[in-house]
């Protein structure tokens, strides 16, 4: 438990992280409904650039926080230390993909939208797994990043996509695709290593009943 708390609260990590969060986490959903505005022809209301941070206090504890505990808290340590990264990443997003049938059938928490917009809430679950795996690794076990990002999709996603028409998916559908592309390179770019290496092993080692 109190290793969780630890990595709750660490936000010492380089600025860059913070600055991916904000252009692949935020600015994501709004370049895509920009492409799709200017393909389109569509006139689409943005609300004030402030709602954003209320969609992000908002988003931070209706899901982001309490997923990322088991997603990145719990779950995938205990992964990595079973599978190789990219493996594990898969499994998670597998999972989180189906965590969101049973909301989604229950609730329609995004509007009246086809069996189609879920479908591709599943598949963005396994680039944005990937994601937070290199970003846990890369921040040496920042749960506090991972959910920042988990917040800054749903926030991002919320703000730019609350005027569409319910049916209209496509800005959502070049976004899942751009943090497709943004895996695919990232997996190149650490050989899929996801940066995984001895020293995040000793600092994400599961913890014994001593230590917790």
């Amino acid at each position: 438990m109190k290793l969780l708390l630890r990595q709750l609260i660490k936000w010492r990590v380089p600025f860059k992280w913070y600055a991916f969060i904000f252009i692949t986490g935020v600015l994501t959903s709004g370049f895509s409904l920009l492409i799709f505005l200017v393909v389109t022809k569509e006139n689409v209301h943005v609300e004030p650039a402030y709602s954003l941070l209320f969609y992000m206090v908002i988003f931070l504890f209706f899901s982001p926080l309490w997923e990322e505990i088991g997603w990145r808290g719990y779950l995938l340590p205990r992964m990595q230390a079973l599978f190789n990264p990219i493996q594990a990443s898969l499994i998670i997003g597998f999972i989180w993909g189906l965590w969101h049938l049973p909301i989604y059938l229950a609730i329609n928490p995004y509007g009246n939208k086809t069996i189609l917009f879920f479908l591709f809430v599943f598949i963005g679950c396994f680039p944005i797994s990937i994601l937070q795996t290199w970003l846990y690794n890369s921040t040496k076990g920042s749960l506090l990043l991972c959910v920042l990002f988990h917040d800054a999709i749903n926030a991002a996603a919320g703000y730019f996509y609350l005027n569409l028409t319910n049916r209209e998916i496509r800005p959502f559908v070049i976004s899942v695709a751009f943090f497709a592309c943004v895996a695919i390179w990232v997996f190149i770019k650490t050989r899929g290593t996801l940066n995984y290496n001895n020293q995040t092993k000793n600092i994400n080692a599961i913890p014994n009943k001593s230590t917790t």
